[in-house]
């Protein structure tokens, strides 16, 4: 039978249909099949080519996203305060985490007992058994996400009670990360700490935390680490802004009543005091946010000192209305307040009370700043005098006058940080090399047992065991909480 198409014809001995390529010369033959798979390789090489870049990219993409969700902020609250609202975690991510650490952290609840028998209650924890299960209870959760997420982000906040709780975890991951060479990348954020070392009531009086807080051994916050840390105070903090020359009356008077300068958000109070709390914040783009705000780097710290628009011991007069009569004195009286602090000593360098200056502060310097104080104050109050009784028209959208800015030496801005350093005029700067570049870290030695409280790692290894709040094998006064 003849064949249909002259190009093709049946080979019987391979039993298949070839393709006959006729030339002037002759005929050459290719298997259709052949040609077939051939064309479909190209065309995959060629999609590949062109979608795995895409691909990789994508998948670069979704990495650098799971990275960002994995990384967390573990919040905690103060004294009163053991559950973290939502709030709380709000306000603290706005206003101090994300300005500091930068975007990209989820904030997380991280519940601690927060008591101090007898003020929380009869059958509460001591303040130094509270702090001991808190740490105990933060440490845990650290080093799970530690072995879960070694190159992830983690940045560790808290205030007051919990801003202790938080050092000695500091403290603790110093020695036992001392000799190794991946560091994991945790981050401290502290505000209102007792344990600041130029500033701290802790700090100020260590025989205190000898009394309340045996159990950690420290009196200070380590700034010899290799993790990052920031600490924020407002000016006159009982707890983290405590006056170095106590025989000064008015400067512990004002002081004492800092406690009100303790409670940074709304969310810290409750009740009468939460229309006066002050709000804060380390982002330049919020309203609460004070462009005189004190930026200071030492070692691992970087320092935020945020001054306060009032003297606290005039928040009561203030309160009934009497806030007119109160601004012709206030200035002069700052001025006397003032001199129960040392603002020319680093807030990173551990100073402790002492009765009165040094002979050293005696200067023809310092005298002429004094008395060039005390003559603008007496002017501004004058000029208070002279509004409490012709007060001038209220203009509209007029600013609220800035209180002083506080007296500091001159400080270096934190990398991260968008806040501006303050380069204040007429201080006497600190006479020390290790002052020129600010990284020189403090011998923990000098006044705790290596790095304290807790044992380093080189000394006792450490146990994973579960913990719950209040009751815990080895802890004092573990136990059933009421």
């Amino acid at each position: 039978m003849p064949v249909c198409s002259p190009l093709l014809r049946r080979d019987a001995d391979a039993g298949r249909y070839r393709d006959t390529v006729s030339t002037g010369s002759g005929s050459k033959t290719l298997p259709a099949q052949l040609l077939a798979a051939l064309v479909a390789v190209l065309l995959l090489v060629g999609v590949a080519a062109v979608s795995l870049p895409q691909t990789a990219a994508r998948l670069a993409v979704s990495r650098a996203v799971a990275l960002l969700s994995d990384q967390l902020a573990l919040i905690m609250d103060g004294t009163f305060q053991p559950v973290v609202t939502d709030n709380w975690i709000r306000e603290v991510m706005d206003n101090l985490v994300t300005p500091t650490s930068g975007a990209g952290y989820t904030g997380t609840a991280m519940t601690t007992p927060e008591e101090l028998w007898p003020i929380t209650g009869l059958n509460s924890l001591t303040l130094n058994a509270s702090i001991r299960t808190g740490y105990e209870l933060l440490d845990d959760r650290v080093h799970t996400q530690i072995a879960e997420n070694p190159r992830t982000p983690l940045v560790v906040f808290g205030k007051s009670q919990s801003a202790i709780i938080a050092s000695v975890e500091k403290r603790t991951l110093a020695a036992e990360y001392a000799d190794r060479k991946e560091i994991p990348s945790v981050s401290f954020n502290l505000l209102g700490n007792p344990l600041r070392p130029n500033g701290g009531l802790i700090s100020r009086f260590p025989l205190l935390g000898q009394v309340l807080t045996p159990w950690t051994n420290m009196s200070r916050t380590p700034t010899d680490t290799h993790f990052t840390t920031y600490d924020t105070a407002l000016q006159y903090d009982l707890f983290a802004d405590f006056p170095r020359y106590p025989l000064n009356v008015l400067a512990v008077v004002n002081a004492l009543f800092g406690g009100l300068n303790h409670n940074y958000f709304e969310e810290s109070v409750d009740g009468i005091l939460k229309p006066f709390t002050v709000e804060i914040s380390l982002d330049p783009n919020s309203p609460d946010y004070r462009p005189d705000t004190v930026v200071e780097q030492y070692g691992d710290t970087t320092y935020y000192l945020i001054p306060s628009e009032n003297l606290p011991m005039f928040y009561p007069l203030r309160w009934i209305g009497l806030g007119a009569a109160v601004d012709v004195v206030e200035p002069l009286v700052r001025v006397f307040v003032d001199l129960g602090y040392d603002r020319t000593t680093p807030y990173g360098q551990v100073v402790r009370a002492q009765l009165l200056p040094s002979l050293d502060n005696l200067t023809v310097d310092n005298a002429r700043t004094f008395v060039s104080d005390v003559d603008a104050a007496l002017q501004q109050g004058g000029q208070a005098l002279v509004d409490l009784f012709c007060p001038p028209k209220a203009a509209v959208g007029t600013p609220r006058a800035q209180p002083a800015a506080v007296t500091i030496p001159a400080a270096v801005a934190a990398e991260r940080s968008s806040l501006r350093v303050r380069t204040p005029r007429a201080v006497k700067q600190v006479r020390s090399p290790k002052r020129a570049h600010l990284t020189v870290p403090v011998d923990v030695t000098a006044d705790e047992p290596g790095l304290g409280g807790i044992p380093a790692a080189a000394e006792k290894p450490r146990e994973r065991v579960g913990v719950r709040a209040g009751a815990r094998a080895g802890s004092p006064q573990s136990g059933e909480r009421h």
